[in-house]
């Protein structure tokens, strides 16, 4: 069987009342994987009495990390794609993702680890994305200069094989770190690093690129509820933002992003784990969206359960 670190880069306003829920369900699903959080700042009193009352072992959250990079839009999603293998412990896999998903082993003859290393070893590849690759397309979250130049990646979930994908890239993540430090272009358009909501997967799309390796072909959807061949493992909080209605309220969208066995599992785990409830309680008390977060993926979740979807 195989290992996987699972990590995530916060920031430390808002965004790191998320970090309890976070960790609590990555320990839950994988209770042998490590997890680790790189923090830009440190963890209030709120935070760290939720932290406390997870109930696992096998978790880092480092504090006041980053100091040499800039506060931008896109600083601390860039960040987690400059790191290097120093960074994290001996394992198979390292798992990118963001601070907003509650992960779900709702495959449990398949762990995400074995199913991404699998899926590495049969495309000849030390990486996996989500999506990709997606060019093309225009949305006000990113620039008015938006066209087929800026090629992403949608990163919010990405494997790497430990350590050869660190090796592979060492170069290019390290060009990438001086221009992130910098603040300035680096050199494939005239926008200033970081200075646009998504340039974190376009400059992930440039460093394979730059690394001469293969772009990830991959789609994160489910086929006829199936989820068995998805990277998916997780349910994005992020999908149930206020923003993102049109998406939420689709049941047909939902059903193609989350499986029934994700839907349930989460619907188990909220019904019945005690420490998760409490937990979520204090997240949801101190910030107005995760509670309107929480309680649109509880509704979700139940009125799957009850259209058998």
């Amino acid at each position: 069987m195989k290992t996987a670190c699972i990590t995530t880069v916060c920031t430390d306003d808002r965004f790191q009342y998320y970090i309890p829920m976070f960790i609590h369900t990555c320990k839950r699903a994988y209770p042998e994987y490590p997890v680790k959080v790189f923090l830009r700042g440190r963890l209030d009193d709120i935070t760290r009495s939720a932290i406390s009352l997870i109930p696992y072992k096998g978790y880092t959250v480092e504090e006041n990390f980053g100091k040499d990079f800039p506060h931008r839009v896109s600083s601390c999603n860039s960040i987690r794609f400059i790191l290097g293998k120093d960074h994290f412990p001996k394992c198979d896999i390292v798992y990118f993702t963001d601070v907003d998903f509650l992960i779900c082993n709702h495959v449990p003859h398949q762990p995400l680890a074995d199913f991404y290393w699998n899926k590495m070893e049969a495309m000849g590849q030390p990486c996996l994305a989500a999506r990709g690759p997606i060019s093309g397309i225009k949305r006000p979250e990113i620039c008015d200069a938006w066209d087929h130049k800026f090629t992403r990646i949608a990163a919010g979930v990405f494997g790497v094989k430990y350590p050869d994908y660190f090796d592979a890239t060492k170069k290019a993540r390290r060009f990438y770190e001086e221009v992130l430090k910098s603040g300035r272009c680096d050199g494939h358009d005239n926008h200033a690093a970081a200075s646009y909501r998504e340039y974190d997967e376009v400059m992930l799309c440039r460093i394979l690129k730059d690394s001469k390796l293969e772009i990830p072909k991959s789609k994160y959807r489910y086929v006829n509820n199936e989820v068995a061949n998805s990277h998916y493992r997780s349910i994005h909080v992020g999908d149930f933002k206020t923003r993102f209605r049109r998406r939420f309220k689709s049941m047909s969208k939902m059903c193609r992003i989350l499986s029934r066995d994700c839907v349930r599992y989460f619907d188990q785990m909220d019904m019945f784990d005690k420490r998760w409830k409490k937990i979520a309680a204090i997240c949801m008390s101190v910030d107005k969206d995760i509670d309107k977060e929480i309680r649109r993926i509880r509704k979700h979740c139940k009125k799957r359960a009850q259209r058998g979807l």
